[in-house]
């Protein structure tokens, strides 16, 4: 019955704007839908977006986060060697983990924060 109501909705839908979808997809297509904030630059403020296309979007986020998992497990079934090849090192924690890579953010946007704040003291 609910196929059949689902059905003639889409087959009285004047725009074809219903789709549908598997259910494992619902909710990245729901996420996505919805306006998300947007990051202002300069003088142009931020406010809100979508995505033009929501399911080419979920399909990128669906491959990007697979990509993500395949990185994680790699790092993760690797030795942690370093270049002097110490594969009897202690495995990284979670915690010394997130020290580095907040490290790495930290080193990456420097330059660009100091310019930035470089600009705005000289005024």
């Amino acid at each position: 019955m609910l196929f059949v109501q689902g059905q003639l909705a889409v087959e009285s839908c004047p725009v074809d704007c219903i789709h549908w979808v598997e259910s494992h997809d619902l909710p990245v297509l729901e996420f996505l839908s919805r306006p998300q904030p947007k990051e202002g630059h300069g003088v142009f403020g931020g406010g809100w977006e979508r995505p033009g296309n929501v399911f080419a979007a979920a399909k990128n986020f669906a491959r990007r986060l697979e990509r993500e998992k395949q990185r994680e497990e790699l790092e993760r079934d690797q030795p942690s060697g370093g270049l002097d090849g110490d594969a009897g090192r202690e495995a990284e924690t979670e915690a010394q983990a997130e020290a580095r890579r907040s490290a790495w953010e930290e080193l990456r946007w420097k330059p660009l924060l100091d310019a930035w704040n470089g600009l705005i003291g000289g005024r």
